[in-house]
């Protein structure tokens, strides 16, 4: 009865039976714990589609079948390793060997399910026609593209919950430090992040059924090398001393793998975002800001390494490093359209000064060769003064390291001397192709009005220079007698690696003509590079657009309405009379 009182009494009219009849049922009306606050800004900053993500993938077979699967897994091989591996006594190391077992176990989902369930997640809205509705909507590309990232973290955590108390077990089974731990669950969890990454990048390329179905097949047979690849690090991290925290060497390499895998992934998801996104968006500022930081890292990592030790094969070895990383971006970036939109127009910076520095990141192929060879030729001469520098600026003070000592090999002024001619021929011979590249993707959109897209230039720029290189290798090996097949040649000047490493006197039968490849480089190479650099200047000139009467308008109002009323502001307050005042 007191029950059914108490429902009746809060039905009852809040003003009495004569006021009016409203009925207050609000179980709660203000989230006043912090929690629900930043839970609440949290969704609306992230968008709806996180909560879609993970609503679909908690309740998927994919996800229930894996959960308990490895749960199985778990239990069967906790009971199997421990019998298999009984400690004798005190002082027997039986953590080593459970230990490979459970990175095993945790690879399998952070290696395989995760990355392909977050390219199908993406691949499945292309498939379905559903991403032009969640374009349309008020969530931007990047939203969408970090709501999906999102899902595959939530499931990381909760395999990584699963398996923690067992891996933790380890440790009190002795063999195990905890550097070792941290090391493995680090490789794997930004591992497992990276290949993320690559799936939304890949299903944001492949939106046709066509080319999904292949790439799909493409990527089960990288994630399964991907796995077993990790099986064999984890049994070098178990065993391994070098792993156990006391050796600097191992852990610069395993810092600068973590750090070009983290930036790697922010590249690819800029990318992914830039795919999705409208083409009147500006999709490449963000990728090239994301290019900048991921060489940047790498330099920094290149700063750590020579204080240990270097010599002239590691830094050609750096080098061809380099080379390759701004041959890919920049046949991507002299793939993009020269037709900017009208809102990338407007965007564009209007004073000289910041228009000179800025200019390069917004969208045109022109820009891309410029930014391209401009990071390519910073990056080499701070290379080459970090490689000139680094053993007097920052010694390091340890005696012993391990796998490395400091000052074992510092690198002379001759060794400087050739480390330049060969860095020098490298860049070179990269600026030469993406120069020309950057001519035939112009001509053909002159010729054809149709622009191929930044994949397909990366494609037929891998696959040219690929052919340039097997031909001219070819033709070298033909055209020399047997007793000369390893000394340079005219024939292997389409070789660019062999002309690097001859010019950089570390070929195999060096025989005096290291200025060979950097005459014949030099010779034929710079009227193509200054004719692509001047057709590629004139895009810096593009003026910005001023904004539209309508839009300017908009705005205003807009800005009118965001105002407080009269009265309210802190001028008004302050300038309300006090009591007693006389005016």
């Amino acid at each position: 009865m007191s029950e059914t009182a108490g429902i009746k009494s809060n039905l009852e009219p809040a003003d009495g039976p004569q006021g009016p009849a409203e009925i207050d049922l609000r179980i709660a009306t203000d989230k006043t714990a912090w929690l629900d606050r930043f839970g609440d800004r949290a969704s609306e900053w992230l968008s709806p589609i996180v909560v879609k993500e993970l609503r679909q993938t908690l309740k998927s077979y994919q996800f229930v079948w894996t959960f308990f699967l490895l749960l199985a897994a778990v239990l069967l091989w906790t009971l199997i390793g421990w019998t298999a591996n009984q400690p004798v006594d005190y002082y027997t190391e039986v953590g080593p060997a459970l230990l490979i077992g459970y990175f095993w176990i945790l690879g399998f989902p952070l290696g395989i399910v995760i990355p392909f369930a977050a390219y199908r997640s993406l691949a499945r809205e292309f498939d379905d026609g559903t991403i032009q509705l969640i374009s349309i909507s008020t969530m931007r590309s990047w939203q969408i593209v970090l709501g999906k990232l999102v899902s595959s973290a939530v499931q990381i955590l909760i395999y990584l919950a699963i398996l923690a108390p067992c891996i933790s077990f380890t440790y009190l089974l002795r063999g195990i430090s905890v550097a070792q731990i941290t090391s493995g669950l680090a490789v794997c969890t930004v591992g497992s992040f990276l290949l993320a990454s690559l799936g939304l990048f890949l299903a944001a390329v492949a939106r046709s059924r066509f080319f999904s179905i292949g790439i799909s097949i493409l990527l089960v047979i990288g994630l399964t090398a991907v796995y077993f690849i990790w099986c064999g690090s984890a049994v070098g991290i178990s065993y391994w001393p070098s792993f156990s925290g006391n050796d600097l060497a191992w852990q610069i390499l395993l810092f600068g793998w973590s750090g070009m895998a983290v930036t790697t992934s922010l590249l690819l998801l800029a990318a992914t975002s830039s795919l999705i996104s409208f083409a009147s968006d500006n999709g490449a500022t963000l990728p090239r800001a994301m290019m900048l930081v991921q060489q940047t890292i790498f330099l920094a990592w290149c700063i750590c390494m020579m204080t240990l030790t270097f010599d002239v094969d590691v830094l050609i070895g750096v080098v061809f490093i380099l080379s390759h990383y701004w041959l890919i971006m920049g046949f991507a970036m002299v793939g993009e359209s020269a037709q900017l939109s009208e809102r990338v127009m407007r965007s564009l910076p209007r004073s000289v000064g910041m228009r000179s520095l800025f200019s390069l990141l917004f969208p045109g192929p022109g820009r891309g060769l410029i930014y391209s060879i401009t990071n390519l030729w910073v990056s080499g001469a701070i290379l080459l003064l970090i490689a000139s520098w680094s053993q007097q600026l920052l010694p390091v003070a340890e005696p012993s390291m391990g796998s490395f000592s400091p000052g074992t090999n510092v690198l002379g002024l001759n060794d400087i001397n050739r480390a330049t001619q060969g860095t020098f021929v490298a860049f070179l011979y990269i600026t030469l192709f993406l120069s020309l590249m950057y001519l035939f993707m112009r001509w053909v959109a002159i010729k054809t009005r149709w622009n191929w897209g930044p994949l397909a230039s990366v494609m037929f720029g891998l696959t040219a220079v690929a052919l340039l290189t097997t031909i001219s290798t070819v033709l070298h090996y033909i055209g020399r007698p047997v007793r000369l097949y390893d000394d340079f040649s005219i024939y292997a000047a389409g070789n660019w690696y062999w002309a690097t490493l001859e010019t950089a006197g570390l070929s195999g039968n060096w025989t005096g003509t290291r200025g060979v490849p950097l005459t014949l480089l030099a010779f034929f190479a710079c009227p193509p590079i200054a004719f692509a650099l001047l057709l590629a200047s004139r895009e810096l000139l593009t003026r910005p657009q001023s904004l539209p009467q309508r839009i300017t308008l908009d705005d205003q109002q807009i800005a009118e309405a965001k105002k407080p009323p009269v009265g309210e502001t802190i001028d008004d307050i302050f300038n309300e009379p006090r009591p007693g005042d006389t005016t």
